[in-house]
């Protein structure tokens, strides 16, 4: 957590080898790199470099620190701020999906909703909810409800996926399981067997959320997939749980 201060650029070649070729091509002789820690880990850091070297007493040094302790803790408030703000506006949406979901007059207009909303709060790429249907000869499928974002092509191939299939999402369903995965080799790790070719173009983060009735019975699923890699902390996943 302490600051690396490089008094020049022979005192890089010795001490920093590896990025002694940098400082030269800068035209950077003097340099120091504080740290911006906030919980432990470090966020940030503050460089300062000088064209000449620029001898930089005990006390200036004591300064520069305490400026990048200053920080740190500034920018835990900030994010402290951040996180409340988002959790108040979640509350926010909550209630007022609630009260949506509440006035609806149908399934698919429940589905409509909870499309719409997700689609307004994490803004993915696209984002679509299933229900169980049986056919007629029996057989469970998981059936397109309603979906924003989603081409063509994807919508007619998973329109309906056999529940007993070998799709990703009806493979959560069967295990009541929710996931959350960050990329592309999240994805492939979790659903090895399913070919590179059964996603989106596009597609990095995706989250599956079966929906299953009080009694154990399925009901659905939702899918979202995001253009980006993303992380969802837990504040987010029970979130969109919930």
């Amino acid at each position: 957590g302490r600051g690396v201060f490089i008094e020049s650029l022979a005192d890089a070649r010795a001490r920093y080898p590896q990025v002694a070729p940098y400082f030269e091509a800068a035209g950077t002789e003097t340099a120091v790199v504080l740290p911006i820690v906030t919980g432990g880990r470090v966020r940030g850091v503050i460089t300062l470099a000088w064209t000449k070297v620029h001898a930089i007493p005990a006390d200036e040094r004591e300064f520069m620190e305490r400026f990048a302790i200053q920080s740190g803790q500034a920018f835990a408030r900030a994010r402290a701020f951040e996180a409340e703000r988002i959790a108040r506006e979640r509350t926010e949406r909550l209630q007022s999906l609630t009260a949506a979901l509440a006035d609806a007059g149908s399934e698919r207009e429940v589905a409509h909703i909870v499309v719409s909303h997700l689609r307004d709060v994490l803004e993915p790429m696209a984002v679509a909810i299933f229900r169980v249907e049986d056919d007629e000869e029996r057989r469970s499928h998981l059936v397109m409800m309603d979906e924003s974002g989603v081409d063509p092509t994807s919508r007619a191939r998973f329109q309906s996926l056999a529940l007993d299939g070998d799709s990703p999402l009806a493979e959560l369903v069967r295990q009541r399981e929710t996931v959350f995965l960050s990329d592309v080799p999240a994805f492939r790790a979790r659903f090895p067997n399913w070919p590179a070719q059964g996603r989106p173009a596009g597609q990095e983060a995706w989250v599956g959320i079966p929906l299953i009735a009080s009694t154990g019975r399925p009901l659905g699923a939702m899918a979202l997939g995001f253009t980006e890699a993303r992380s969802f902390d837990p504040d987010l996943r029970r979130y969109v749980d919930s």
